[in-house]
């Protein structure tokens, strides 16, 4: 699946996050993705300091954690 294989490439949290939400839709989860983005969490907790970017982080996490 392509998607599998992009996510995360451009190195954005965000994009990252929406790729892990959109592969759960077409019940492709991808725990690979999900362990690359924990990786990106900041210690306070956020990614990026943003709470849109964590917010989006935290949605596509949903059901790898």
């Amino acid at each position: 699946l392509v998607l599998r294989q992009k996510a995360g490439e451009d190195g954005g949290n965000k994009a990252l996050g929406w790729s892990l939400l959109a592969l759960r839709t077409l019940g492709k989860e991808s725990s690979e993705q999900g362990e690359l983005l924990l990786d990106k969490q900041q210690p306070d907790g956020s990614w990026d300091g943003s709470p849109l970017t964590t917010a989006i982080a935290l949605l596509g996490l949903e059901g790898v954690l």
